[in-house]
């Protein structure tokens, strides 16, 4: 099966206007991108001590521009401004919303998309925006975040959902329309520890690590080709087929007509020639990777919209698949 590329965004800069959100997403839409991923910050705290996980000195980059539109909103716009591509929360923070509320936004949004939603998830790493946000304690996340993925599959599956949990419960409820996708929305489950492979197994349908993890590098088709060698390796343990188990990526560096180089001092991933890019595609296509994120966006959503159709144009043909 042919790699799925698709972009990732930020809701800042060019992607914080209505004019350049329904730009980029139709250009994206017409150019054949598989998916559009959107990030999720609701707040964005004037304090942040909390170290981010992914980049090497730990500070996070949008601290710099202190907006954020929020995410499910924003999927649901541009459900409405295109036709065919999905698209996914990259990734939603679970303990930021109510889960039955959540869950129903998802719903929605996949009933009036036709079936394009993909729920990216995780459990979120700045204590600063949980405090502001009045949501469960920063400490519990795991649990809570377990939580929420039962019961998301309990009020998208079951005819009479009922949960009764330490974080989640709900009952007497009818949960109508569920999603449009059977037997539910797709779940990949972002992250890159044991942890996150273990949801994976458990609730998810893709597992949707992120390559700048400076305790956990995916930045190399050696590194890529060791974590999907993990994902098998957990299928079998579990017992289920890695065929039903999406390989997911985000890659959180520019893709560039121009050489940049990993810590490593090796050639960084979608940099370099064209003839360099489409190689990485098959490489990582051979390597057992389903679905890759990748960052086209500029501060300007014209400049965004180029480099995606040269990409388009050079690169996506030639893949292999």
């Amino acid at each position: 099966m042919a790699l799925k590329i698709g972009l990732h965004t930020f809701l800042r800069g060019a992607m914080a206007s209505r004019r350049d959100i329904t730009a980029i997403a139709q250009c994206a839409d017409k150019l054949g991108f598989s998916h559009i991923g959107i990030n999720d910050h609701i707040v964005v705290p004037t304090d942040i001590n909390s170290r981010y996980p992914y980049t090497a000195e730990g500070t996070w980059p949008g601290r710099a521009f202190g907006e954020a539109l929020e995410m499910l909103t924003t999927m649901s716009f541009v459900a409405g401004c295109t036709d065919r591509i999905r698209i996914l929360s990259s990734v939603m923070i679970l303990p930021y919303r109510p889960a039955v509320l959540t869950a129903k936004m998802l719903s929605t949004a996949d009933v009036l998309s036709a079936g394009r939603i993909i729920a990216g998830v995780g459990v979120g790493w700045m204590p600063e925006e949980f405090e502001a946000l009045g949501a469960p304690a920063f400490a519990q996340r795991g649990a809570v975040g377990d939580e929420y993925l039962d019961a998301f599959r309990k009020l998208w599956e079951e005819e009479h959902p009922a949960m009764a949990g330490q974080h989640v419960s709900f009952g007497n409820i009818t949960f109508m329309p569920k999603p449009q996708q059977t037997p539910r929305l797709p779940i990949w489950i972002g992250g890159e520890s044991a942890v996150a492979l273990r949801r994976t197994m458990k609730w998810g349908d893709g597992w949707y690590p992120a390559s700048n993890n400076p305790q956990n590098p995916l930045d190399s088709i050696a590194r890529i080709s060791a974590a999907e060698a993990q994902l098998r390796a957990a299928c079998e343990a579990a017992g289920c087929d890695r065929s039903t188990k999406h390989m997911a990526l985000v890659l959180l560096s520019a893709v560039e007509w121009s050489r940049h180089e990993t810590r490593d001092g090796e050639r960084r991933l979608f940099t370099g020639s064209t003839e360099e890019m489409i190689a990485d595609g098959n490489a990582l296509s051979q390597a057992g990777v389903d679905h890759i994120s990748l960052i086209f966006q500029t501060a300007d959503a014209q400049e965004t919209c180029d480099r995606m159709q040269r990409f388009a144009e050079e690169v996506m043909p030639f893949l292999e698949g």
